[in-house]
């Protein structure tokens, strides 16, 4: 069965839960699960993973100006023809409400944290420039844009890791914007199943002696735990005082300790086109985890409180999910005191 054709039946599955009144808004249904899937990066296509982030992003963009978190005008140049066509009813507020309300069936407050997640990345990696870093690492980069749209970035040196075929679809659509900042923005192409990181990273140009804001963002419960660590451990050979935000998801999901809004449906779901959920952390262990591998733990924080920090000042209802959660760590030292 074609991903399409799997994403519409998991769609039918689970929009049985929803009003009829919301559901007969959506028209067609069937081309909303070409954006909120998950699957992995398939040789010369495009990243639906980071197709759904940036749809995230796009969804975002279009609140007024005094009710949105950020603005990524870039988003929506990486959406496919499903992507699009959303995008343009989204911009009605009876059609707006149906397809938010469809979304949230099928992955309650997944789109919250999604959104909640890029703002506090964008305001860890604001600091992180405030304070002079000079180097910036984004693992599993996909189609993120901080590289043009945050201030003062301008005056770091970008490293941007993710599989060749993503990285030149992400080119190609951003077109001259990108090709602007190409002095300061470089790409690595790493194949984790063949390649080294820090071997890749240094023939990049990258100093692991020179201090770095690491973004490792939607990335580790798709990993081995084996392959989490080992990232982490090249990770730790950076100068001290480095920092690294990482998202990881909580591992009651998984094991199934802990019931979560929607999360069998969500398991079932990744599970069902092939990208099942491999890691993850309880969030009591996950200082500790860090502390094992050279870093300091500096906040982590779940769906709530991101709700709490973002959204409520604003007067927004939006509530994230806990389901997966944010770290943000400082390499231990001297240099980190």
């Amino acid at each position: 069965m074609g991903s399409s054709l799997r994403w519409r039946w998991v769609l039918l599955r689970f929009s049985t839960s929803t009003t009829h009144n919301a559901a007969a808004q959506l028209t067609p249904l069937d081309r909303l699960p070409g954006i909120v899937h998950v699957l992995q990066m398939r040789e010369g296509k495009p990243s639906q993973t980071a197709q759904a982030v940036a749809f995230a992003r796009a969804i975002e963009s279009l609140q007024a100006p005094e009710k949105r978190l950020f603005e990524d005008p870039y988003a929506e140049r990486f959406l496919g023809r499903d992507g699009l066509w959303m995008v343009r009813r989204l911009r009605g507020r009876a059609s707006r409400r149906a397809i938010l309300y469809c979304i949230d069936q099928i992955g309650p407050g997944l789109l919250p944290y999604a959104v909640a997640r890029t703002a506090f990345i964008d305001e860890a990696l604001t600091a992180a420039l405030r304070r002079g870093t000079p180097q910036i690492l984004i693992l599993g980069a996909g189609y993120d844009t901080r590289a043009l749209r945050i201030p003062g970035i301008e005056n770091a040196l970008v490293y941007e890791v993710d599989h060749p075929d993503t990285q030149a679809f992400k080119r190609t659509r951003l077109g001259a914007d990108i090709e602007a900042i190409r002095e300061r923005v470089r790409f690595v192409g790493v194949d984790f199943d063949r390649q080294d990181l820090g071997e890749q990273l240094r023939s990049a140009g990258f100093r692991f002696d020179s201090p770095s804001f690491v973004i490792w963002e939607g990335v580790t419960q798709y990993l081995p735990a084996d392959a989490v660590d080992a990232t982490l451990r090249v990770l730790a050979t950076m100068k001290r005082g480095s920092e690294v935000v990482l998202t990881y998801m909580d591992r009651a999901l998984i094991d199934g300790t802990r019931s979560f809004p929607g999360g069998r449906r969500l398991l079932f779901a990744v599970r069902f086109v092939g990208e099942p959920f491999r890691f993850g952390l309880d969030p009591t262990e996950t200082a500790g985890f860090l502390r094992a591998r050279g870093f300091e733990l500096l906040e982590d924080i779940g769906g709530e409180k991101l709700s709490a920090r973002y959204f409520a000042p604003l007067d927004r209802t939006d509530r994230a999910t806990e389901t997966e959660r944010l770290a943000l760590a400082r390499l231990a030292g001297p240099e980190s005191e």
